[in-house]
């Protein structure tokens, strides 16, 4: 997904000249559904049982994701002037800060087992 998400976006703002902030949408829009569905259906597939039907996981899903988008434009927005640092840059940085953030919060709070299951493992 983050290979999506940065090449997508990188690609958009540097290549194509699209406004960064526009690529960014672009970017973590297609990375969006592409993770989701990695997530559900593969990283976390040995969970025969969810604890939270798919509705509900994916509302889960879009509140964390909106956090990260509103955290990374305004990450982006800000910090590359007042560091004096390419954009590219900053976006990179946040994006492995994030990564790893959200992988705990989709074990534990998304993407998790039904208890009893887990009490098994």
């Amino acid at each position: 997904m983050a290979v999506i998400y940065l090449t997508t976006t990188t690609v958009l703002a540097n290549i194509f000249g699209v406004p960064f902030q526009l690529a960014l949408g672009i970017g973590f829009t297609i990375a969006l559904v592409v993770h989701f569905s990695l997530q559900r259906f593969f990283v976390w597939a040995y969970n025969e049982d969810f604890s939270l039907p798919v509705h509900k996981q994916i509302g889960r899903y879009l509140l964390v994701a909106g956090a990260q988008y509103g955290t990374t434009a305004a990450v982006t927005a800000f910090l590359p002037s007042a560091l004096h640092i390419p954009t590219t840059g900053v976006f990179f940085a946040w994006t492995i800060l994030v990564t790893a953030s959200n992988f705990v919060i989709f074990r534990h709070g998304i993407f998790h087992a039904e208890r009893s299951r887990e009490s098994d493992i």
